[in-house]
């Protein structure tokens, strides 16, 4: 049997079925003789025409968009020794504690946040909890490592309006070991390079300015280059070189570390006056400017630790945009003793430094001092 098209005006396909015979006779016509009688031709008899049902296309399933998660988790496997600053370039002594793994907590195990390989030896690590530094460098050679591999990181940030469930916004899967890339850290800001989109090299030997003074550290801090990535800390009564270049309107101010031979900068609320920063700049004006009070340095604490089960960090002082993420009951955050009174809200704020630098502010009723 073969298919001729038939009404090649309808938009559907239709065709119409002929005998072998008959196929044979047109196949046969044009190449007969001259003259000679032509085949009769049956006439194919016409089926009822169908206009195919033609469904439209598709559409592609919408991806949620995810979020570069910028500190990623890895389990330890052993007891993971850390030290407060790079072994590599301190003078003098160098204090270090013990990470030791605990029995897993509802399925939970002890883990430490990823940030940047400092060379081949040492990596950047984030502990979080309680106590002084959240930060330090571990040995990250293949003989004397304690990170494993990393566990799954999915951040619920906000309620899906539809499904009014929680939203997963950052995905990074279980089972990869550490990067291997040196002097990077993963990064939110576009890379200059296709090589180097989501990450940002890390400074770790910041320029120098003039040292206007010398003085001691009022409380302890963390040392970071402009991108605000961790490159040292400096406890409590360490002697610092000051200058007056400050950035975030004067919440960094940079210093010469001498234990550490670097230069970077450190939150000037540890500086002797506390949080008086030398340089003044124009204050971040927030969404409601009228009803929020200027920020004022609170506890000595710094860090706070999230009570609520779930509480929003803030672009402003005020909950009148979407919040650029949610933190959990347990979670540490902190670095700064800002806050600001929304009167409109009847609400105090708690400024909070985000991992890539930036800041954001946390309603004060949902954290207690860590």
């Amino acid at each position: 049997m073969s298919c001729v098209p038939f009404t090649p005006h309808l938009r559907g396909v239709a065709c119409v079925t002929v005998g072998i015979a008959a196929s044979m006779a047109l196949l046969s016509g044009p190449a007969q003789a001259a003259g000679s009688p032509a085949a009769p031709v049956a006439r194919p008899a016409t089926a009822p025409i169908t206009k195919l049902a033609v469904k439209p296309a598709a559409k592609p399933a919408a991806k949620r968009k995810t979020k570069w998660v910028l500190q990623l988790r890895y389990r330890i496997t052993k007891p993971c020794r850390i030290f407060f600053n790079d072994p590599s370039r301190t003078t003098g002594a160098n204090k270090s504690w013990t990470l030791t793994p605990r029995k897993s907590h509802k399925g939970k195990p002890t883990t430490v946040k990823w940030r940047y390989n400092s060379d081949r030896k040492w990596a950047v690590v984030s502990v979080g909890g309680h106590g002084y530094p959240h930060w330090g460098y571990t040995d990250r050679t293949k003989k004397g490592t304690c990170l494993g591999t990393s566990i799954r990181q999915a951040e619920r940030v906000a309620l899906d309006p539809k499904t009014k469930k929680w939203v997963p916004v950052s995905y990074y899967p279980a089972g990869r070991p550490v990067p291997s890339r040196l002097h990077y850290g993963r990064s939110g800001k576009v890379g200059a390079t296709k090589q180097h989109v989501g990450w940002r090299k890390v400074d770790q030997s910041p320029s120098g300015a003039k040292i206007v003074r010398r003085v001691a550290t009022d409380e302890n801090a963390t040392l970071r280059d402009k991108a605000n990535f961790v490159i040292g800390n400096v406890p409590k009564g360490w002697r610092i070189g000051l200058t007056h270049s400050t950035r975030q309107n004067g919440h960094w101010t940079k210093v010469r570390v001498p234990k550490l031979k670097r230069w970077g900068y450190i939150e000037t609320r540890a500086l002797p006056g506390h949080s008086t920063p030398l340089q003044s700049g124009a204050a971040p004006a927030p969404a409601a400017a009228a009803q929020v009070s200027t920020p004022a340095p609170v506890t000595p604490a710094c860090h706070w630790k999230i009570i609520w089960p779930a509480a929003g960090v803030y672009p402003t002082a005020a909950r009148t945009t979407a919040p650029l993420k949610v933190k959990h009951a347990g979670d540490t955050v902190g670095q700064s003793c800002a806050t600001a009174h929304n009167t409109a809200e009847n609400q105090t704020y708690v400024q909070v430094i985000l991992a890539d630098g930036g800041t954001g502010w946390m309603r004060r009723n949902a954290l207690r001092p860590a």
